[in-house]
Parts: C-alpha cells; sequence; structure tokens
C-alpha cells in the first residue's frame, strides 16, 4: 500500500514536535493498462549530505555547552549525571542524553526549529522525534585500581565501569569500546539523521566513528552478483565521516550502526553526534496559496495516479518526495523537482503473476513508472491563483509499504 495526504498519520509508541496536521487518501481500482513508461526521472538517494547545517553561531553555542560541562572533571553539577551508559551486549555501547533537557530553552528550540524547517521543506516531513545526543569514547577505566581489575565495581554509591590493569602495564581483553552494530530502525520514520558536533574530524584522536549504512548492492546481492570479483569492505558499506556541523540523513530501512571508537577517553575529544528521525511524512506549502483550499485541489486531481499506483502495491517500497513549483497568477505547476528518492523494488517470487500484472514489463521498471505517473499527474493540476501573484512551492511525499 501507500499513503498520501490526508488524515493524521502518527509513528506508534513515539513523541514528536509537530507543526500542524495532515491527511491520508485511499487507492482506487486497479487500472486495466498504464501509459508508457518512459524514463527513470531520478535516481535512488538513500543518503543525503548537508554540510554546514546549523548557523554557524548556534552549532558552536551547542558545543559550547558540552565542553563547558565537561571542563573540570573534579567539579559536579547537575548536568553531569544526565547521561545514560547505553549497553545492549553485542548490539549498542555508547552514553546518551535528551537533547532537550541537556541545552538552554532558547538554544535548544533553535535547533528543534531548524530541524523541523529542514524536515517539511526538503522531506515533507512535519515532525521529528526526541533529539538524543550520544558521545563514543574508547573504554572506561578507574586508573586508581593496581593489579588485575575486570567488570564492574561498586564504590562510595558510583558504578565504575573498568578495563583490565596490572601494574606497570595495561592490557583490556573485554573493551568497552563504543560503538552500534547494524541495525534497522525504520518503525520510528521514513529518514533518519545524524547531526555531529565532533570537533577537528580530520584531527580526531580517535579512529572509527563513521556511520556505516549496508550498500544497496549487498541488500540485492545475487541480482549483481560476479563471480569474477571479490569483495571488501568499501564495496559492502558507504561509511560517512562526521565533521563538525555536518547533517546526513538517511533510509534508516538500511542496516546501519556506527564503527567502533578506538582511541581517546576525553568526552570532549570523542564522536559527538545529535541523532533522531524525521516523522509523520505530510504536504508542506510555503507562499500565499492557501493550503486548505490547495489541498482540495490537490486531492481532487490525484485521483488518476492513484487509479495508476494501486497496481504495482506491494511491488515497491520506499519514500518518494516531490517539490512543486505553483504559479500564482493562473495555478499551474511550472516546475517540479525531486527532493528525495528511496524507492526500491520488492523482490517478487511469484514472477510470472508479477509479470502478467505488469503486462510483460520487468520489475526494475517500476521506478520509471512511478516518477513518470507522478510527474505527469501533478504537473496538470491547477491551483488557485493568489490576489498577489507570487509563486507557491509545494513539498509532497508519497510513501510506499
Amino acid at each position: 500500500m501507500y499513503r498520501v495526504c490526508c488524515t493524521p498519520m502518527s509513528y506508534t509508541g513515539m513523541q514528536v514536535s509537530e507543526r500542524h496536521d495532515h491527511r491520508t487518501g485511499t487507492l482506487g481500482p486497479t487500472p486495466t493498462c498504464w501509459k508508457p513508461f518512459g524514463k527513470v526521472l531520478t535516481s535512488a538517494t538513500h543518503i543525503i549530505i548537508n554540510d554546514g547545517f546549523l548557523p554557524d553561531a548556534d552549532a558552536h553555542a551547542l558545543r559550547r555547552v558540552f565542553d563547558q560541562r565537561f571542563a573540570d572533571p573534579r567539579v559536579t553539577h547537575p548536568e553531569r549525571f544526565l547521561w545514560d551508559y547505553w549497553h545492549v551486549p553485542d548490539q549498542y555501547t555508547l552514553v546518551r542524553t535528551q537533547a532537550q533537557v541537556y541545552f538552554p530553552e532558547e538554544l535548544y528550540n533553535r535547533l528543534e526549529d531548524s530541524l523541523l524547517s529542514y524536515g517539511e521543506s526538503q522531506l515533507g516531513c512535519r515532525a521529528i522525534s526526541p533529539i538524543w545526543m550520544s558521545y563514543y569514547v574508547d573504554g572506561c577505566v578507574q586508573v586508581r585500581v593496581i593489579g588485575v581489575v575486570c567488570g564492574c565495581i561498586r564504590c562510595g554509591g558510583d558504578l565504575y565501569v573498568k578495563s583490565c590493569r596490572t601494574e606497570g602495564m595495561e592490557a583490556n581483553p573485554f573493551p568497552f569500546w563504543l560503538s552500534q552494530e547494524l541495525h534497522c530502525d525504520n518503525p520510528h520514520g521514513p529518514f533518519a539523521f545524524v547531526l555531529s558536533l565532533t570537533r577537528d574530524w580530520d584531527e580526531r584522536e580517535f579512529t572509527g566513528g563513521e556511520t556505516m549504512i549496508l550498500k544497496p548492492d549487498v541488500l540485492n546481492y545475487w541480482r549483481t552478483y560476479d563471480p569474477r570479483k571479490g569483495l571488501e569492505m568499501q564495496q559492502l558499506v558507504t561509511r560517512v565521516p562526521a565533521p563538525f556541523n555536518r547533517l546526513t540523513v538517511f533510509d534508516p530501512r538500511f542496516p546501519h550502526g556506527v564503527r567502533q571508537v578506538h582511541g581517546t577517553r576525553d568526552p570532549r575529544k570523542s564522536r559527538l553526534v545529535l541523532h533522531g528521525w524525521f516523522t509523520e511524512p505530510a504536504p508542506f506549502f510555503q507562499g500565499p496559496l492557501d493550503p486548505a483550499d490547495a489541498e482540495e485541489v490537490l486531492n481532487e486531481g490525484l485521483g488518476s495516479l492513484w487509479d495508476a499506483l494501486e497496481g504495482i502495491s506491494g511491488l515497491i517500497t520506499g519514500t518518494l518526495i516531490v517539490r512543486v513549483r505553483i504559479s500564482g497568477r493562473n495555478g499551474s505547476v511550472t516546475s517540479l523537482d525531486w527532493l528525495a528518492d528511496t524507492l526500491v523494488e520488492v523482490p517478487n517470487h511469484d514472477r510470472a503473476a508479477a509479470e502478467a500484472l505488469l503486462e510483460g514489463r520487468v520489475l526494475p521498471r517500476l521506478r520509471a513508472l512511478v516518477h513518470n505517473e507522478v510527474r505527469d499527474c501533478l504537473s496538470m493540476i491547477t491551483f488557485p491563483a493568489v490576489p498577489s501573484g507570487e509563486d507557491s512551492v509545494l513539498t509532497y511525499p508519497i510513501i510506499f509499504e
């Protein structure tokens, strides 16, 4: 099935920051035929990188709060005890906190507003999940312990995680290197994000820390298999560095994780990131066009698109984000741009039935069909004109499930 505008959508169990409502539509009957496929109009985009995402002053202000609270390790104050050492065996090991309770309210609101504005205008998502902040360092150690000490001990009510230490040398057979193993978290939203506050990435005092995302060819391994070629890590996983103020947006359906960090044990020199998910896809209008009037015309005009797409329900999955520029003088669509495309053909075990449904066309052409149907249908809609004659912009998400 697919989802688009019209009744409120939510993700179960998530608290969200949001701005306005939207609605979802229903599917029409299966068409008896389709127009010619045409060509693929946009390439699949599973990773989007935005360097210099926040205003420079805001990015440095966020980082400054973190540095100041760790400036003197001997000083104790409430903000130093907001952190959760999160360890799930063989899956997650990191130190995390909620950004909203960590940062001053005004600074946090600017951060949230920047992410919400980006989500609405670039991804057609009206909300975000709670924002986490996490840092990754090498194994923790209580340096006063002499002799061999392993695991965890309690001392004065505090819990210390220790590596092994002997007089004159240090061994570490059970290191607590911080990382995230490969996982998928698509139930949280159609796009995940990582915003780095890590300083001096190229001169960092640790190795690892990149976001790792499994490559599409690995998830469709046998379609591209070549018995004459071997594969190494760089052919299997995309590694995305995390320099300061880089926003990385990616498709959370792809198995992903964080490459294990080795090196520094100083939080101020660690991999420091803000992360979460963009949620609740919805049409987003910018400009003088009244959203209520535009939505009525939009829903009426998209009937033929729903009819066409009903026939491929279950054969394709992902999110398609389209930006439509609308003339204020006459309401016509003057341009259409593709902002994000995570569409993937779903392998169908009943190949004969699938090809019969597609009237002999093969599955890899499904993306081209969707692109051309969306372009043709949206381009034909005429929206209400506005008295000022100023153009409006619509960011429109379509989700296939």
